[in-house]
């Protein structure tokens, strides 16, 4: 089968809880032209009103285990004595049609995907929470749930979220703290893998030069750092494991996001940094499980940085990922706030390259 042709895959994970459904529903809600899902194939029996093709493609359990075993699906699983699976060819189809196929599976499934013959064609995302009090507070809220199963979904998600540490799964991990954030940094990151696939958001994110130039006006000139947090944009954690784009779309430098809810950033960002090193020194490797990611170390900054600015230097490596610390800490008012900074600095601080 010719694969050449499809457009990248956008591969979603995530555990219960944690938005991803929602963040895809407004995704697929809003670029109903871009974005599509696939049909997927399953062995049991259709249930009254499931049409062939349109809700699964029906087949047999002989027919479908030989398929996979001849390199057919993407991924696959047994649920209740049944297989299920997402075929190349059903994500071909979504991509003949001009869209790019979202799959919406789980850590094990993206495994799969991984392994596949599409593994390197695909854009893996994993959507992870502030904290996991915040995980536990949403699954509550649903009111839907029994206390076993809260449990449940907790210790699913802290297996999850450990399964997603696996070097070279996931290319990107976005905290989702506040939904719309959130979801304007996946649009985000989604542009800068495949540029000029949602215009729309990439306009709304460029900032206005009045705005940019008051933004510049408010932070010192004598090199200090005092004002430096409230004025950058958010978080971009960059990575080198990206897809290559498909023929037909550009390449783009890769941006990891995350985020957090309300803005806490301001006066005395330098000094927060300093005391947030100096906590990080003496971390035993983190105190919260969802927190450390671990998706790799910073290989420090490039050799053109040594001759930087303060300001600029600040500004470049350490500002960024200090503002979203911030915001998440303010969301999970932990009863060691410092300790908990440190860890998150220490998670998500990005990789960089000479």
């Amino acid at each position: 089968m010719d694969l050449s042709g499809i457009r990248t895959p956008i591969v979603i994970c995530g555990p219960s809880g944690v938005g991803k459904g929602t963040l895809i529903g407004k995704l697929m809600g809003q670029h109903p032209d871009s974005f599509g899902f696939s049909v997927s194939h399953t062995t049991r029996g259709p249930r009254p009103g499931e049409q062939n093709g349109a809700h699964y493609y029906f087949t047999d359990t002989h027919a479908m285990s030989a398929q996979v075993a001849q390199g057919m699906f993407l991924e696959h699983a047994q649920v209740h004595g049944n297989m299920y699976g997402t075929s190349l060819a059903a994500v071909a189809r979504v991509s003949s049609e001009g869209k790019h196929c979202v799959l919406d599976i789980d850590v094990q499934g993206a495994q799969q995907v991984r392994a596949s013959a599409l593994g390197d064609r695909c854009l893996f995302i994993f959507v992870a929470p502030p904290s996991e009090q915040e995980l536990e507070r949403r699954l509550r809220n649903r009111g839907t749930e029994t206390e076993d199963k809260v449990l449940q979904r907790l210790a699913n998600a802290t297996s999850e979220i450990a399964k997603a540490q696996e070097p070279g799964l996931f290319h990107h991990t976005l905290v989702n703290g506040d939904l719309e954030q959130a979801y304007m940094q996946l649009q985000q990151l989604l542009n800068s893998h495949v540029p000029g696939l949602l215009p729309e958001a990439e306009a709304a994110a460029a900032p206005a030069p009045a705005t940019r130039e008051a933004q510049q006006a408010a932070v010192p000139t004598d090199g200090s750092n005092e004002h430096a947090a409230a004025v950058l944009p958010a978080a971009v954690d960059e990575s080198s494991t990206a897809p290559a784009p498909p023929a037909g779309e550009a390449a783009a430098e890769p941006a990891a996001l995350t985020n957090g809810t309300a803005a806490a950033a301001g006066a005395g960002a330098a000094a927060a940094v300093a005391a947030a090193a100096a906590a990080a020194a003496h971390s035993n490797g983190g105190t919260s499980t969802l927190l450390d990611f671990g998706f790799g170390a910073s290989a420090g900054p490039a050799a053109a940085a040594k001759g930087m600015p303060v300001r600029q230097y600040m500004d470049v490596t350490v500002i960024p990922v200090l503002r979203e610390g911030l915001k998440a800490l303010n969301v999970a008012r932990p009863d060691d706030p410092w300790q908990y900074l440190a860890d998150y600095l220490v998670a998500h601080k990005p990789l960089t390259h000479a």
